[in-house]
Order: structure tokens, then sequence, then C-alpha cells
């Protein structure tokens, strides 16, 4: 795993935009138009911003796969945040979507454990290389990350399969939530459960 530097933004918004274009969490908010392509990278843009401010970005060692990360106790919400949201919101969101937005933040973050912990809010792999090992890699070693900082690491997914990924991994579902399908929010109990 190699950490990813802003020469790398638009690898890793290539690789999510990828990776996430059917997934229902992910298009939530996005409005479905002739310009939800471009949408979707305003959207992506936002979120490699947003954890380049309150975590780090990291790519696999193929540069197949991408994980963004951020860290609880740097979720302080700021000016250059908001700004973020306002910008991202007004290309991104119809005003059905910046009301799903706010339901969905509003929400994630108030299911949030109260101790500190790693947040996985992205692990994107271009599908032709799903199922080879660059996403369990990359997850495998966002764990150890987490152990090295004796942190719990937490989650939210939707969908069996995903879910049963994150449960081989020692991922516990500790809530849920439904946002007209089931979005399940998981944790590893202790640092190094995973491992």
């Amino acid at each position: 795993m190699i950490k990813a530097t802003k020469n790398d933004d638009w690898l890793v918004i290539e690789i999510l935009s990828q990776s996430f274009d059917k997934d229902p969490m992910f298009n939530l908010m996005i409005k479905q138009d002739k310009k939800r392509k471009q949408r979707i990278y305003d959207s992506l843009m936002y979120c490699v911003k947003y954890t380049r401010i309150l975590g780090e970005i990291y790519l696999s060692d193929d540069r197949k796969g991408c994980a963004l990360i951020t860290y609880s106790e740097k979720q302080k919400y700021n000016l250059r945040l908001l700004w973020l949201d306002l910008r991202t919101i007004a290309k991104s969101f119809d005003i059905k979507g910046t009301l799903k937005f706010f339901d969905y933040e509003k929400t994630i973050h108030g299911k949030w454990p109260k101790e500190k912990f790693l947040y996985i809010w992205f692990i994107g792999v271009y599908p032709d290389y799903n199922n080879n090992g660059t996403g369990s890699s990359l997850l495998k070693q966002v764990i150890e990350l987490a152990d090295e900082s004796s942190l719990a690491v937490c989650l939210e997914t939707c969908g069996q399969k995903n879910l049963t990924w994150y449960e081989r991994f020692g991922f516990e579902v500790y809530d849920h939530a439904d946002f007209g399908f089931q979005t399940y929010f998981m944790k590893l109990p202790e640092a190094g459960a995973g491992s």
C-alpha cells in the first residue's frame, strides 16, 4: 500500500467512479441526469479533498485500488469543510439530493462510536480487478495502520456481498439504517481483531 499524492487524485477518482458506479449508497444523492458522470466526478473530488484534510488516501501497490480513511479525532467541522460541502451540493445534488445528503450525514455521524477510531470511507478497486485480492490486501493494511495507532476501525456498507466480505476480516454489525436500502454500520470489535 502506498500513500497517494495530490498527483494521484484523478486516478483515485477514476477507480472510485468505476467501483461505486452502481452502488445504491453512492447514488442516493447524485442527481440522475445527463450530467451524472460529471456530478459523480465532482462528488468524488469532494471526497478526496475532504479526506486530504481529515485523513489519508492510499493506493494498492499495483495502483488498481484505493482506500480513503479519516480519523474520528479530526472530525471537527470548520469553514474549509463547510465550503467544500456547499460547492459539492451546488455541483452534484438537486434539492432532493441535498436533503438526502444532510439526512445521511446526520444519521451516520449519529451512529459513530464514542471512542477514537479510523473510519474507512471508501475502499474501491477497478471492476476488472475485483476478486484478485487487491481490496483484501488494502483492507488488511488499513487494519494494520489502525493497530499501530491502537484505533478501532469503523465503516458503513450496503449489500450482502459487502457485508460478508467485511465479516471475513472480523468486522461486526453494530447498527443499521434504512435509506431505501439497508446500510450496515460495522466495526472491528477491538484493534487487531481482523489481523
